[in-house]
């Protein structure tokens, strides 16, 4: 809250200041030259023409805020990548760029891709001779507080080589070798030990006193040494670095007091997840070009006051600027979801500007039986609640979901790659429970389940998603955002479990229940029983097995439990082969049936 307060008072001193408080819909200044124009040539067979013009307005401009929206699956990252090889490109690798996101899971990705993929010029040769800095606090940290093992969540080994104290270690190592600061160290922890495990002796503790008292006073000599030199190592590669990372946070850090110049750029990815203020905190730094990178469409914020929402708190800049004006530029074309998820998702909340790329590669695998959008109307659908809680579960669902997994299990072990998503984090607390009771930890192999908020910004090739709500009210659900999020996840197949009749009261879940009934995707039942044969085609098989073969069964007085045989397993081997080889009657039974 200090950092944030601190910048609240300079924005009126900001380069940018009447672009944030008086936002407008006028162009900003740009300015184009020769070798833009050639980087834009040289690039532009790796984009479609909504990045291309995205990277061109942000590389132009010469002052002012761009805001570019980016729905799912549009590319962001590797737009991002393409705006900062065009900067440097532009300036000759003589600019600094400032680039943060509200999380530190959100730059350690563009910071790997930068890494990894490398930057470019126009040329079409990679940037190998880049300085990169990763600012902020990188110790192990949660990545969801609701488990109660607390996963954590690892810097990528990439990114953990460029940060500031990996690279001032690596540079002052010698130094300190050469202090003997680590001779010294070893000297005081042997004494120590002597000191304390000859206590109860005639041993000279007074003398060892001493001697403990002057290692101690040469200790503070070579650390305030030490200390001298790692602040001006870390002065220099701050100074030097061509782009810094860090969250909106870390930009008001302790590290950053070093820095003796502005940043030239900003650019702020996931800008619509963190409050305006936040938002506000790099921009310290007297930036001439913002560069606000996010989707108003997909979940805000996070914030529990009630009060911070009413007075519009939670409100990122990047919103306000959109509703005062500024002109949004808007990535179109997807390359997550097959058509279907993305036509509705399209239709509903982008205008129907969204579209799937003429080559979409995004291909269903064939064990995918009911690839594309699907709901599946569980007319036994029970929200429950605990009296001590205030999280709604549903178990019939959860049910559901454990059979859909049991029915697709024979792909075991050869990750799936399926997400279950929930509005409530009671529900996915339970159906990881429920999962565990059954398969013990092997489901974990191919499942992941979390909240919708968990999975913002991730995606799986199934997504099973369960509604919970049966009642009267929605809940979480009436949440258009949260809404979008849910539906865009899924690569090949969404699979929504839920009442249709609690779905069909909100604007926006009735609008999808209509267009899923127009394409005939609305299965209802009871249970899971009815529905089977929409997750694998091993149903079909067995029934025209068992029609074909019956009346031989009969003739050769044969018991046959087919029913049991249906409930077992879809790993289970069928025991058809067995039949096989007892049946020959008049060489009636055709062997494309084997």
């Amino acid at each position: 809250m200090l950092r944030e307060f601190k910048t609240i008072r300079l924005v009126e001193f900001l380069n940018l200041s009447q672009a944030i408080l008086s936002p407008t819909s006028r162009s900003f200044p740009r300015a184009k030259t020769q070798s833009l124009d050639d980087f834009l040539s040289s690039i532009e067979q790796y984009y479609n023409s909504s990045q291309m013009d995205a990277i061109e307005k942000s590389c132009s401009m010469t002052s002012g805020i761009m805001l570019l929206q980016g729905p799912p699956g549009t590319g962001k990252t590797q737009t991002i990548k393409g705006i900062l090889s065009g900067i440097l490109d532009k300036h000759k690798d003589s600019t600094s760029i400032l680039v943060c996101a509200p999380s530190n899971a959100a730059v350690d990705e563009i910071a790997k891709r930068v890494i990894t993929d490398k930057l470019y010029s126009h040329d079409g040769k990679s940037k190998d001779n880049l300085n990169y800095l990763r600012i902020g606090n990188l110790k192990k940290t949660p990545v969801d507080i609701r488990d109660c093992k607390k996963p954590i969540r690892e810097t990528p080994v990439e990114v953990e080589r460029i940060t500031l104290n990996y690279k001032t270690q690596e540079l002052i190592k010698d130094y300190i070798v050469n202090t003997n600061l680590t001779s010294l160290m070893e000297t005081q922890a042997n004494l120590e030990k002597n000191i304390q495990s000859k206590q109860s002796t005639n041993f000279n503790q007074s003398a060892s006193s001493e001697e403990k008292n002057s290692l101690n006073f040469k200790e503070k000599i070579i650390n305030k040494d030490t200390l001298e030199q790692k602040k001006h190592v870390e002065s220099v590669l701050l100074n030097s670095a061509h782009i810094v990372f860090t969250t909106l946070s870390g930009a008001g850090g302790k590290e950053m007091v070093l820095l003796k110049h502005d940043f030239d750029y900003v650019i702020v990815d996931e800008a619509c997840q963190s409050v305006e203020l936040s938002t506000l905190i790099p921009l310290q730094f007297n930036a001439k070009v913002l560069i606000l990178i996010g989707d108003p469409n997909q979940l805000p914020a996070t914030t529990f006051n009630l009060k911070s929402k009413k007075n519009k708190y939670s409100r990122s800049l990047f919103e306000r600027l959109m509703l005062g004006g500024c002109r949004v530029n808007m990535l179109t074309v997807q390359y997550r979801m097959v058509d279907d998820i993305c036509e509705f998702s399209s239709k509903a909340f982008y205008k129907s500007h969204l579209q799937s790329d003429d080559n979409n590669s995004v291909k269903s695998p064939s064990w995918v039986k009911s690839s594309g959008l699907w709901i599946f109307d569980l007319q036994t659908s029970q929200e429950s609640q605990n009296n001590d809680e205030t999280s709604i579960f549903n178990l019939k669902e959860i049910a559901f979901i454990r059979q859909i997994y049991r029915q697709i299990s024979h792909l075991h072990k050869r990750n799936l790659n399926i997400g279950i998503i929930t509005p409530y984090k009671k529900q996915a607390l339970m159906i990881k429970d429920n999962l565990t009771e059954h398969y013990k930890d092997d489901w974990k192999i191919d499942i992941e389940v979390n909240t919708v908020d968990g999975f913002q910004g991730r995606e799986k090739d199934i997504i099973i998603f369960s509604s919970v709500r049966s009642g009267d009210s929605l809940g979480f659900l009436t949440d258009k955002r949260r809404m979008n999020v849910a539906i865009t996840r899924a690569k090949f197949a969404l699979w929504i479990v839920g009442a249709v009749k609690c779905l069909e009261k909100n604007k926006y879940w009735e609008m999808l229940v209509s267009y899923c009934k127009e394409k005939q995707r609305v299965v209802s039942c009871k249970g899971f029983k009815e529905a089977r044969r929409f997750f694998t085609e091993e149903r079909n098989v067995r029934e025209k097995v068992k029609r074909d073969i019956s009346p031989y069964a009969r003739k050769l007085n044969l018991k046959m439990d087919m029913d049991m045989e249906l409930e077992l397993d879809a790993q289970k081997v069928f025991r058809i082969k067995r039949l096989k080889k007892e049946i020959k009657v008049d060489g009636m039974i055709e062997s494309k049936l084997w």
